[in-house]
Protein backbone atom coordinates (compact mmCIF):
# COMPACT_ATOMS: atom_id res chain seq x y z
CA UNK A 1 0.00 0.00 0.00
CA UNK A 2 1.43 3.21 -1.12
CA UNK A 3 -0.16 6.81 -0.43
CA UNK A 4 1.23 10.01 -1.66
CA UNK A 5 1.04 12.88 -0.22
CA UNK A 6 0.24 14.84 -3.43
CA UNK A 7 -2.75 12.62 -4.23
CA UNK A 8 -4.36 13.78 -0.44
CA UNK A 9 -6.57 17.05 -1.16
CA UNK A 10 -7.55 18.92 1.90
CA UNK A 11 -8.09 17.75 5.58
CA UNK A 12 -11.02 19.14 7.77
CA UNK A 13 -11.25 19.73 10.88
CA UNK A 14 -13.77 18.37 13.38
CA UNK A 15 -14.56 21.40 15.21
CA UNK A 16 -14.54 25.24 14.17
CA UNK A 17 -12.73 27.47 17.13
CA UNK A 18 -13.15 31.05 15.45
CA UNK A 19 -15.30 33.26 16.42
CA UNK A 20 -16.51 33.98 13.20
CA UNK A 21 -18.06 32.06 10.05
CA UNK A 22 -15.44 31.87 7.00
CA UNK A 23 -18.30 31.33 4.51
CA UNK A 24 -16.10 32.18 1.23
CA UNK A 25 -13.11 29.44 2.35
CA UNK A 26 -15.81 26.84 2.89
CA UNK A 27 -17.50 27.87 -0.28
CA UNK A 28 -13.83 27.64 -2.38
CA UNK A 29 -13.08 24.56 -0.33
CA UNK A 30 -16.60 22.71 -1.71
CA UNK A 31 -15.66 23.87 -5.22
CA UNK A 32 -13.24 21.46 -5.38
CA UNK A 33 -14.88 18.06 -4.16
CA UNK A 34 -16.09 16.01 -6.57
CA UNK A 35 -19.46 15.55 -4.83
CA UNK A 36 -19.70 17.79 -2.30
CA UNK A 37 -22.60 17.67 0.54
CA UNK A 38 -24.16 21.16 0.36
CA UNK A 39 -23.46 23.98 -2.17
CA UNK A 40 -23.07 27.94 -1.36
CA UNK A 41 -24.71 30.46 -3.60
CA UNK A 42 -25.18 34.40 -3.30
CA UNK A 43 -28.96 33.14 -2.09
CA UNK A 44 -27.33 31.19 0.63
CA UNK A 45 -28.44 32.69 4.20
CA UNK A 46 -25.25 33.17 6.19
CA UNK A 47 -26.54 33.10 10.03
CA UNK A 48 -24.92 31.36 12.60
CA UNK A 49 -27.53 28.52 12.27
CA UNK A 50 -26.62 27.90 8.76
CA UNK A 51 -23.09 27.81 9.31
CA UNK A 52 -23.48 25.30 12.04
CA UNK A 53 -25.83 23.53 9.89
CA UNK A 54 -23.20 23.96 7.28
CA UNK A 55 -20.46 22.69 9.00
CA UNK A 56 -22.72 19.47 10.58
CA UNK A 57 -23.45 18.52 7.23
CA UNK A 58 -19.30 18.47 6.21
CA UNK A 59 -18.92 16.38 9.01
CA UNK A 60 -21.62 14.20 8.39
CA UNK A 61 -19.67 13.76 4.93
CA UNK A 62 -16.46 13.55 5.89
CA UNK A 63 -16.74 10.75 8.35
CA UNK A 64 -18.90 9.10 5.45
CA UNK A 65 -15.85 9.68 3.05
CA UNK A 66 -13.58 7.79 6.13
CA UNK A 67 -15.77 4.89 6.56
CA UNK A 68 -15.91 3.93 2.94
CA UNK A 69 -11.81 4.46 2.36
CA UNK A 70 -11.51 2.39 5.59
CA UNK A 71 -13.47 -0.37 4.02
CA UNK A 72 -12.29 -0.31 0.65
CA UNK A 73 -8.66 -0.32 2.46
CA UNK A 74 -9.62 -2.99 4.75
CA UNK A 75 -11.01 -5.38 1.59
CA UNK A 76 -7.97 -4.37 -0.47
CA UNK A 77 -5.54 -5.21 2.49
CA UNK A 78 -7.04 -8.47 3.51
CA UNK A 79 -6.93 -9.59 0.17
CA UNK A 80 -3.49 -8.79 -0.12
CA UNK A 81 -2.64 -10.83 2.87
CA UNK A 82 -4.93 -14.12 2.18
CA UNK A 83 -2.99 -14.38 -1.03
CA UNK A 84 -0.44 -17.71 -1.10
CA UNK A 85 3.11 -16.22 -1.77
CA UNK A 86 4.62 -16.09 -4.55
Amino acid sequence: LCLRSESIGALYRREWRKPEAAWQGLSRTLSLMNDPPLAIDSDTTQTDAAWAKALERLKTYGDKQVQESREHLERYWTNLNERPPN
